[in-house]
């Protein structure tokens, strides 16, 4: 079968690392190459991508920058405590994009109208994300918005593992993920709004050079 994938994120990315020895598979990214990244969810299960990587030959122990040990909460009630952690780890995403279509045919800065990909292709999989750009809308979706940052740190960053910081209500939540020596992304979600301040609060108490917005 043609299949066309629309979208080189990790979903995208990894459907074509899996079909490509079994169908005609072509993928389609609309940022250009040169430009294109992947900034959220560095975070993930290590067991369970081990399994999943596996699967289309890849060693995902490479990727990895960070092996969590213990999380530090910080609730809005000035309680704090530690949660041990036992397979949260942060990786190299998009190192790991690019292995999954290295030997794969992947067409970059190109936005294809649906018709044409329906004249081209037998099955052609949606895989933009939330913006569901070749699907329908969701009639009841909800989404959070959120704000984020990778920060490269000159001294060491400020916490040796994951940190989150719960909004009242249980609204959304700050996190900090660790990425290596020198790097940690941070960033917030909150359905009231409060993540913009919350980012920036943290940014501003802890410094750091923006690399990724």
């Amino acid at each position: 079968m043609k299949i066309a994938v629309m979208g080189m994120g990790v979903a995208g990315s990894y459907l074509v690392s899996r079909l490509k020895n079994d169908h005609e598979v072509v993928g389609f990214e609309r940022m250009d190459e040169v430009k294109h990244d992947s900034i959220c969810a560095w975070g993930s299960i290590k067991s369970t991508m081990i399994d999943l990587c596996k699967k289309s030959g890849i060693d995902f122990e490479k990727y990895v920058v960070h092996d969590g040990k213990k999380m530090h909460v910080d609730m809005n009630n000035q309680e704090r405590f530690q949660i041990g952690l036992h397979g949260l780890c942060t990786y190299e995403k998009l190192s790991l994009i690019k292995d999954f279509i290295k030997d794969s045919e992947v067409h970059f800065g190109v936005n294809k109208k649906l018709e044409e990909l329906e004249s081209e292709f037998d099955i052609i999989v949606d895989c933009t994300g939330f913006h569901r750009i070749y699907l329908p809308k969701l009639e009841q979706d909800f989404c959070l918005p959120t704000y984020e940052y990778k920060i490269e740190y000159e001294n060491g960053v400020p916490f040796d593992d994951f940190y989150i910081k719960p909004f009242p209500h249980m609204s959304g939540y700050f996190w900090y993920f660790p990425m290596g020596k020198n790097l940690a992304h941070i960033g917030a979600g909150d359905y009231n709004k409060q993540h913009v301040e919350e980012t920036n609060k943290f940014f501003k108490k802890y410094g750091g050079k923006v690399t990724k917005t």
